[in-house]
């Protein structure tokens, strides 16, 4: 994977700054498997590579420092190699990942 490959991602520096001031959250399970789910699957679709080099990817980004996964009061984010994969209102994951809590 090439930087290039990463354009569609961009994301302004500022809401990346204010998401990691958010004081920490907690995931559930399902809420993290969802956002690396989605986030393996937005990958693949923004490179046009298969699921499996996204997901080999992502691991790769892990290894090097370079992949995270951020969950504040307001906000959960993905991030590999300072490119935006997912962002999600916190209300919004729960009402995805628990609908009968809705």
């Amino acid at each position: 994977m090439r930087s290039d490959d990463l354009v569609p991602f961009a994301v302004a520096d500022g809401l990346l700054a204010r998401i990691a001031a958010e004081r920490p959250g907690k995931l559930t399970e399902a809420e993290h498997r969802h956002l690396l789910d989605l986030a393996r699957e937005n990958l693949a679709r923004g490179t046009g590579e298969t699921l499996e080099m996204a997901g080999k990817a992502m691991f790769k980004a892990a290894d090097e420092g370079e992949f995270t996964l951020q969950c504040g009061e307001q906000f959960a984010t993905v991030t590999l190699y300072g490119r935006l994969l997912v962002v999600y209102s916190r209300v919004e994951l729960a009402g995805r990942c628990h609908p009968e809590r809705n």
